[in-house]
């Protein structure tokens, strides 16, 4: 069985990720350890619903800082990375904006490229609609 794609089937029958099953993902994925390669199904989940609680966006921003700052640093490749996460809908929510604030704060070293995913941000119009 092609888990990912029943999991998607699954949670998305009616197109949305409601708080219930952002909190039933939230212990899923919290139970163990998440690579990058779990990351971007959580990344596709999100851009395949048709609405997403905000639970969920803080789920996969809290999985996110996890990944990124696992030794302190940010650097060029996870700027990118985180690039192509956030920016992949061409949408930024105000739980996603909050993320790359707290990134610069807590980070030890970022890459001088993270000014740049910053300004790129803050030029894309906010979202943060719940429906």
């Amino acid at each position: 069985m092609d888990w990912p794609k029943f999991v998607k089937r699954l949670l998305l029958v009616d197109a949305r990720i409601s708080e219930t099953e952002a909190a039933m993902l939230r212990r899923a994925v919290l139970d163990g350890g998440v690579d990058r390669d779990e990351v971007k199904f959580l990344v596709h989940l999100k851009h395949a619903a048709v609405t997403v609680h905000p639970d969920y966006d803080k789920l996969l921003v809290e999985i996110l800082r996890a990944v990124v700052l696992k030794d302190g640093v940010v650097s060029d490749t996870e700027v990118d990375w985180l690039r192509e996460v956030l920016l992949a809908d061409k949408h930024v929510s105000v739980i996603e904006r909050e993320f790359v604030k707290q990134l610069r704060n807590e980070a030890k070293q970022l890459s001088p490229r993270f000014k740049k995913l910053e300004a790129d941000l803050d030029s894309i119009r906010e979202t943060d609609v719940w429906g």
